[in-house]
């Protein structure tokens, strides 16, 4: 009845009319050939790079050989690369970064056994050679930097969790099962996260002065940071789980899987909503028009409209948080713009080579540039920070890297005929772009755990590229 009333309305048509154009453009467009990319994945021969990678597992596999290690390690819990990997997603937003990153590094060393065993050879994709840039020229800023000592932990930390995604590539790319376990992994750690974060907020409490201006947001005393410490890095790991959380809810095989979902989407929605992180909302308003055009571009139109609807239907406290994102009179928009100031300075300066890795390197430049007296330990923007710490090529090593993993979801998106692998890469490119839009107003891989989060959605988002190209059948 519902349907037959709205194939006869004059506006639905009118709607259905309009979608369908620009749906029937969109599959036309350059736009589209070039963020989606080729069909199918080039063809390469191995070059010099992967050539002398090969030559040097050649000789860890005989040494390893040579010295019987391979017959020592028989039956060892560490043959295990999943589980250490799958632990070490799971427990990223929840325990201290030290403990994550000793479970990373039983994964690598996993992993290591593993090749040398012979089992297991890094997997080649696209994303390798930029983020081999990337970790190099950190690296490189890290060694050069004016805090050397204080910049070397953050510099190796940085590299290793960004090397993490190429673990992720060779684990996933081959074993849908791994994949599809990560990505729920991810899940059910933002539901805990978020649970304890709305727990804060129904318990009551008060927030740092310095996140929330009392004289103009009255109406706000508490802004949530459950296991995160900072409620801007909360929402940023949010960002990531809960487009996931969706996916999860849309695919899954029965109803209390649905429900179950469904319910750690709604914990992860309320707690982004009490974070009270405008960038957060922003981003996740983006991700979620992302993930419904991923799935049907006739969904832009709609987007648009909700938009509309979504400012009449929105609580005064958000609206009225939201309506003052570019109010000088706002404190913390007044502190970004000064500190923006003061970063595109230090940038005319050390755009080429940048002052070293990490907020030490940048606290020390800083002095020299800070406008009214505004002190910060870091940019407030991802993209400044890395030219400020790094420069130039390497924010062009993380952007192509980021491309390239986008791109590889927004390909299995639009071509895959499996529903269910659609639906995670809509997730997956939702979670990103969100997290790259609160990246615009903070620095977001200030937090080592929900960095490690983000590099293995990224390597996520490439295997799934991989393992949709090996399901394809033959042309």
């Amino acid at each position: 009845m519902i349907r037959k009333m709205l194939a006869s309305s004059i506006l639905w048509r009118a709607l259905t009319a309009v979608s369908g154009w620009v749906d029937r453009q969109w599959e036309k467009s350059f736009l589209r050939r070039a963020l989606l990319g080729p069909e199918r994945l080039p063809v390469r021969g191995l070059g010099i790079a992967e050539t002398a990678v090969g030559k040097v597992r050649a000789l860890y596999v005989g040494l390893f050989k040579k010295l019987r290690l391979d017959r020592l390690t028989e039956g060892s819990v560490f043959l295990r690369t999943d589980l250490f990997m799958l632990l070490t997603v799971f427990c990223a937003p929840i325990l201290p970064t030290m403990a994550v990153l000793a479970l990373a590094l039983a994964t690598a060393f996993s992993l290591m056994l593993r090749i040398g065993r012979g089992e297991m050879r890094l997997q080649s994709s696209p994303l390798n050679k930029w983020i081999y840039l990337f970790v190099a020229l950190t690296l490189a800023s890290t060694a050069m930097s004016v805090t050397f000592r204080e910049s070397l932990a953050g510099g190796v930390l940085t590299s290793f969790f960004a090397l993490f995604s190429v673990a992720v590539v060779t684990v996933c790319a081959k074993d849908r099962g791994k994949l599809e376990l990560l990505l729920r992994a991810i899940v059910v750690s933002g539901f805990i996260v978020a649970a304890v974060g709305v727990m804060q907020y129904a318990l009551g409490g008060t927030s740092r002065s310095s996140w929330v201006d009392s004289n103009i947001y009255t109406d706000i005393s508490l802004r949530v940071v459950s296991t995160l410490e900072n409620p801007n890095v909360l929402s940023e790991f949010l960002l990531l789980a809960a487009p996931l959380g969706v996916a999860s809810a849309i695919n899954a095989k029965s109803l209390n899987g649905r429900l179950w979902a469904g319910i750690a989407t709604a914990t992860m929605c309320a707690c982004l909503i009490f974070t009270w992180s405008r960038g957060g909302w922003l981003g996740f308003a983006l991700g979620i028009a992302v993930f419904l055009v991923a799935l049907d571009t006739r969904f832009a139109v709609v987007g648009v409209l909700g938009l509309a609807a979504l400012v009449v239907v929105m609580p005064g406290a958000m609206l009225n948080r939201l309506s003052n994102i570019g109010d000088r009179a706002d404190a913390s928009t007044n502190y970004r713009y000064y500190i923006y100031m003061s970063a595109f300075d230090m940038i005319k300066n050390y755009w080429m080579s940048g002052v070293g890795t990490g907020v030490s390197a940048y606290k020390a430049a800083y002095s020299r540039y800070e406008y009214a007296a505004v002190i910060a330990p870091h940019a407030h923007n991802l993209l400044l920070q890395i030219l400020c710490e790094s420069g130039f090529v390497t924010l062009f090593a993380l952007l192509a890297a980021l491309f390239t993993a986008f791109r590889s979801a927004a390909s299995v998106a639009a071509r895959t005929k499996d529903r269910e692998l659609k639906v995670w890469a809509a997730a997956i490119m939702a979670g990103g772009v969100g997290y790259m839009l609160q990246s615009m107003t903070e620095y977001s891989f200030y937090n080592y755990r929900v960095t490690l989060v983000f590099w293995m959605i990224v390597g996520l988002a490439v295997s799934m590229r991989l393992l949709e190209e090996r399901e394809k059948p033959a042309l």
